[in-house]
């Protein structure tokens, strides 16, 4: 087997967190192949971010830079990742499981006519055999999965790896991987961006399940957001969290449909 590939991902403040996670989890998994971790840093002109990369794990940098990827047009990242990994002959290629992995691996996987695994929780490795675990039925239990063709795009479910460890000060190469990119290829075009104003936590630093004590307090709450849901004229909804605790009573597809 090759080295495996991790797609790293920029955000305001350097390499994003979605992609600090995924250099953890290859880290590990390559440490258990005894293989390489090489980092594909996609780029319209060199910014120090390929740089940047060798500090968290990757023990080689793949910088793929070309003007055509100003905007990060998802068919000139496919095109860009499909050369990298036929010129590398790469095995495996881990993407976050956010909206842009999401969209590029399946199409990654069938044009070079490989395997794909979504939202990834675990990676296990025996000998050159490949195990991935994801949860199935709403996170109750877990399903492994062992493709047998090649290359596997894998998408990793954001927070459910610890991020990679930064090493200050350790040398890695940074090699230029030439592709061949054609404007023909886009077939949208964004006109304009929009940033929203966030105020406060986001939301997915605060997701996740947790203890509600006391019983009475919960009570409460709960109590309180059905009679404003009522006030309304609406319905209080509830997580499966929330439900699989006992918290909120479910209720069946045809309780729901009754209710209407």
């Amino acid at each position: 087997m090759t080295d495996i590939l991790v797609l790293v991902e920029r955000s305001e403040a350097g390499i994003s967190r979605n992609s600090l996670e995924v250099l953890g989890a290859a880290r590990r998994l390559a440490d258990c192949l005894e293989r390489k971790v090489g980092a594909v840093v996609l780029e319209e002109a060199p910014s120090g971010l390929s740089e940047a990369v060798g500090a968290y794990g990757a023990d080689t940098v793949l910088a793929v830079r070309h003007p055509l990827l100003a905007g990060r047009p998802p068919e000139i990242c496919l095109a860009a990742l499909q050369q990298v990994l036929m010129q590398k002959k790469s095995e495996v290629l881990l993407l976050a499981d956010d909206d842009g992995g999401r969209e590029l691996a399946p199409r990654l996987a069938h044009s070079l006519d490989g395997a794909v695994v979504t939202e990834v929780v675990g990676l296990e490795a025996e000998g050159t055999n490949l195990t991935f675990r994801r949860q199935l039925y709403g996170g109750r239990c877990l399903g492994s999965f062992a493709p047998q063709r090649r290359p596997v795009i894998v998408t990793v479910k954001l927070r459910s790896q610890a991020p990679a460890a930064e090493c200050p000060g350790r040398p890695v190469p940074v090699e230029d991987v030439s592709v061949s990119l054609d404007p023909s290829l886009i077939r949208a075009k964004v006109v304009e961006r929009v940033a929203e104003d966030v105020r406060g936590v986001k939301l997915e630093k605060r997701a996740g399940r947790r203890e509600w004590r006391p019983e009475a307090s919960r009570a409460r709450t709960l109590s309180s957001l059905d009679a404003l849901a009522q006030l309304l004229n609406g319905a209080m909804g509830a997580s499966r969290a929330a439900t699989d605790a006992g918290w909120v009573r479910y209720l069946g597809r045809s309780a729901r449909q009754g209710r209407r």
